[in-house]
Formats: structure tokens, C-alpha cells, sequence
């Protein structure tokens, strides 16, 4: 079976960058963020899924990926390798 990782910005965030690199104003950006979100959430219906906010994936790596495979049952090996 399938699973997915849904990965979600902060829609300010979003309509910022778009208006930087794209010159696309605040309302459109932020139907934008709902459109692709709303369709991420319902094409994964019955699916395993889990949401991860991008600002908690980089203010605490570590637990955000224990988290995403604890809900997904996946196998954590915490040892490094040598390099």
C-alpha cells in the first residue's frame, strides 16, 4: 500500500515567494496554495498520509522524521555511518 508525505508551507510564506519570483499578487497565490493543498488532501483519501510543516521539519528534523515513521510504520536506524 502506498503512502504518501504531504509537505505544507505556511501560505504567507508561499504568497510571498510567489510575488518575489513571480509577480503574482497575495490572493491569487493563496488560492493557489488551497488549490494544490485541497488536492494533495483529497487524492489521498484512504491512503496512508501524513502532513509535515516545513517550518517544524526545519526547526526540529529529528522529530519530524521520527514522527512521519512512527505514523507510517517504517524502521528508524539513528546510527551513522562513517563517511
Amino acid at each position: 500500500m502506498p503512502a504518501f508525505v504531504i509537505a505544507i508551507r505556511n501560505p504567507m510564506s508561499v504568497a510571498a515567494s510567489l510575488s518575489v519570483r513571480n509577480g503574482v499578487e497575495a490572493a491569487k497565490a493563496h488560492l493557489l496554495w488551497l488549490e494544490h493543498m485541497a488536492s494533495a488532501l483529497i487524492e489521498g483519501r484512504g491512503d496512508r498520509r501524513i502532513v509535515v510543516d516545513s517550518d517544524r521539519l526545519m526547526d526540529g528534523p529529528r522529530r519530524e522524521l521520527l514522527r512521519v515513521a512512527e505514523t507510517l510504520g517504517l524502521e528508524v536506524s539513528c546510527e551513522r555511518s562513517a563517511a
